[in-house]
């Protein structure tokens, strides 16, 4: 509890930027990986998923997976590319969790992962992490970040 303290404390108190990630699990085994895509700001598009019933706040994991298939997802080597250039994220990512589902982990128990981009607003800082596609996905407060540029092999 003590060092949490004391990180938040020289995180709010030092000019440098701090930044936070979660390494990979020893017990993810990668069920899909999307190449790296020629990432420019003219290419990034954000997906809405959305839900069968106009009232459904949220989605499966799986629900979503079919949802963006006919997209070019980002998967985890744009987020990796992204997080070590931070002057490439556009604005409109700070407001919500980005699902880097180019990528897609399970972990020994069965239950799916995918990289995640936040940003915590408070602490000014981007957090790259994992979000369990097992649980609901909220229809309100995660994006989907998309290629809308040219694919060539």
């Amino acid at each position: 509890m003590l060092e949490l303290f004391l990180f938040t404390l020289v995180s709010i108190f030092t000019t440098k930027k701090v930044i936070e990630v979660e390494k990979l699990p020893d017990d993810f085994i990668t069920e899909k990986d999307s190449p790296a895509h020629d990432l420019k700001p003219c290419n990034i598009g954000l997906i809405n998923p959305v839900g069968k019933k106009p009232l459904i706040c949220s989605i499966t994991g799986s629900e979503l997976m079919k949802q963006i298939e006919i997209y070019f997802p980002f998967g985890q080597k744009d987020l990796d590319y992204l997080f070590s250039h931070q002057e490439m994220i556009p604005e409109i990512f700070k407001s919500k969790t980005i699902l880097f589902m180019g990528t897609i982990y399970q972990n020994k128990y069965g239950r799916f992962f995918t990289p995640c981009l936040s940003y915590h607003d408070i602490r000014k800082i981007w957090i790259k992490s994992f979000f369990c596609l097992s649980d609901p996905v909220s229809l309100k407060h995660n994006r989907v970040p998309i290629f809308l540029g040219n694919i060539s092999n």
